[in-house]
């Protein structure tokens, strides 16, 4: 399902974001680590590590199994994709400031 590698690779984007703005480098190693790195970013950076954990499992499989992900897998992915947008917004914009 689209929606399912769609909300992997937001939160991947998220995390990023999160991991440069408070850590000043983002995850360049396998995904599978990438939820430590960020994990090192304070709260912000474990609740999103949390999200993200959640996330990962789920890319191999929207990317390259040709079964679709039942769609209650789906709606959990794009959920925590969300969640961890909402800690990269917040953690961005007091970046700016």
């Amino acid at each position: 399902m689209a929606a399912t590698g769609n909300a992997v690779h937001a939160g991947i984007a998220a995390a990023d974001a999160i991991a440069a703005a408070r850590l000043g480098a983002v995850w360049v190693g396998e995904h599978s680590q990438a939820a430590g790195h960020v994990d090192q970013a304070g709260i912000d950076g474990h609740q999103a590590a949390a999200q993200l954990r959640r996330l990962l499992p789920l890319k191999h499989r929207a990317e390259y199994d040709p079964r679709p992900v039942p769609a209650t897998e789906a709606s959990s992915a794009v959920t925590s994709a969300e969640r961890l947008l909402v800690i990269a917004t917040r953690v961005v914009a007091e970046g700016e400031r």
